[in-house]
């Protein structure tokens, strides 16, 4: 029963700790406060007056490092994030260009395939070297699907 008791009063010990970490931002200020609290209350009493400092200062040393993996977590989280925007990004505008390319293609293609039923291969060996009356047999084609 008395290991029990041992461990109860840890548990109630920690709790406080954690209790009083929520409520302030200074760990130092918490964790004595939490270890003077339960020196009062009775909890681990004698261990803690005994042993004091090297307590206030094992809890120190845990919760910066509780608080160094959470920041690098964060710290990894938010970068993963940021990697994973820029991909998708790049991945959009490449996906985009091949659409857009491929569509340029098949208008390229239908103006030509128009010309050639009206025997216009004169017109698309022009177009072909001179860009601006490709332009020209461009809009003549959008007007002639209208």
């Amino acid at each position: 029963m008395k290991a029990c008791r041992l461990l109860e009063e840890y548990s109630i010990c920690i709790a406080e700790i954690r209790k009083e970490l929520k409520e302030t931002k200074d760990a130092e200020a918490s964790i004595t406060k939490a270890v003077n609290t339960c020196i009062n209350n009775g909890i681990l009493r004698d261990f803690l007056i005994a042993h004091k400092a090297e307590v206030i200062g094992m809890f120190l040393t845990e919760y910066n490092e509780e608080e160094a993996k959470k920041c690098l977590r964060e710290e990894s989280y938010e970068e993963g994030f940021a990697e994973g925007i820029e991909k998708g990004i790049k991945e959009g505008f490449t996906e985009g260009r091949l659409e857009g390319l491929a569509k340029g293609e098949k208008n390229i293609k239908d103006i030509l395939t128009w010309l050639n039923k009206q025997n216009r291969s004169d017109d698309i060996i022009k177009a072909i070297s001179d860009d601006s009356y490709m332009e020209k047999l461009k809009k003549e084609y959008e007007e002639s699907q209208k």
